[in-house]
């Protein structure tokens, strides 16, 4: 238990979380047209190709670390979507 705590003690006065920069209307209209690009389009496809992969695996394994990693590739998918202020494709089942 001292060996963790010195680690945890050194790991914490070590290390610092580096500042976020501002994220701007410019930055998400550039974000926006990237992704409306063919590259961008392969990048989004790509990535929720992954989500539903580990999504799978979480599924299949029921181990918790699966579970988390599954959840974490969603949250991370929903905040870069944020980002650039996508709105997702309606469902077949929408009359908007």
């Amino acid at each position: 238990m001292t060996r963790f705590l010195r680690a945890l003690h050194l790991f914490a006065s070590r290390y610092s979380t580096p500042a976020r920069p501002e994220w701007t209307a410019a930055d998400q209209a550039a974000l926006t047209t990237f992704l409306r690009t063919g590259a961008g389009s392969r990048l989004r496809a790509t990535l929720i190709s992954q989500i539903a992969e580990a999504n799978e695996r979480a599924a299949f394994s029921g181990k918790p670390f699966d579970c988390g990693w599954a959840c974490g590739y969603r949250g991370l998918w929903a905040w870069f979507e944020s980002l650039a202020s996508l709105q997702p494709p309606p469902s077949d089942g929408d009359e908007s």
